[in-house]
């Protein structure tokens, strides 16, 4: 199973420029231990929104920045849950509600994917060099190795799940890769950033899409054969 797939998208440099002119005049609150995600709104990246939605063969859902501090690593997770049986009725019902809010197609993906986010396209933005993004086993990771982080906010879909591992030493590494384009990455198999021998802080940007089936490969979010690298 290929974990990700790099693309030479147009307007990277206008893209990068964008988001930092927007940080220049929002500075964001970071921390110097911890990982900091920043929604940001399609109409605050003109550029970065038409350049993506030209492409999208689903539909963007959410942009957001991740700001990964110098000398860490962060957590490794999947974006959601592994399994049916991890979440409870009372969440799912409230689930269903969020998804027919937005008046979203009926979901069709198979169970170990109607969870959890399958892919992510990850942007750099500045700082990306010096790090790597990490894939793991999933079936390495034990029920009583992992605990997963229950999320609520105001923007939607209010609630969301992370799976992170708990004892990551007992895992092994399956794949890593240098963001040095633009990339489409598996979201569902367990991941992380290592950015510890880099000095500077990582920026990234992090786009989700709507998933209401099975998606196998980056073309099957991203119209993206003649950009492939």
């Amino acid at each position: 199973m290929k974990l990700y797939q790099k693309l030479r998208l147009e307007n990277l440099e206008l893209i990068q420029q964008e988001v930092l002119n927007y940080y220049k005049e929002n500075p964001p609150a970071l921390e110097a231990n911890r990982e900091v995600f920043l929604k940001i709104s399609p109409e605050d990246l003109p550029i970065t929104y038409a350049t993506l939605n030209k492409r999208t063969r689903t539909e963007i859902t959410e942009i957001s920045t991740c700001f990964v501090p110098a000398g860490i690593s962060t957590g490794a997770h999947i974006d959601g849950i592994q399994k049916r049986s991890d979440i409870s009725e009372e969440r799912l019902e409230r689930w269903i509600s969020y998804v027919n809010e937005k008046d979203y197609p009926t979901r069709n993906a198979s169970d170990d994917h109607f969870f959890c986010n399958q892919w992510s396209f990850v942007i750099p933005i500045e700082n990306c060099e010096d790090s790597a993004n990490c894939w793991y086993y999933n079936e390495d990771v034990s029920n009583d190795n992992q605990w997963i982080s229950r999320n609520v906010r105001k923007e939607w879909p209010y609630e969301y799940d992370v799976s992170f591992i708990t004892n990551p030493e007992n895992v092994k590494i399956q794949d890593k890769t240098t963001l040095d384009y633009p990339t489409i990455i598996k979201s569902n198999v367990y991941h992380n950033v290592d950015n510890t021998k880099n000095k500077n802080t990582r920026v990234v940007l992090v786009v989700r899409f709507i998933e209401d089936k099975d998606y196998m490969s980056a073309d099957d979010y991203f119209t993206c054969e003649d950009i492939k690298i």
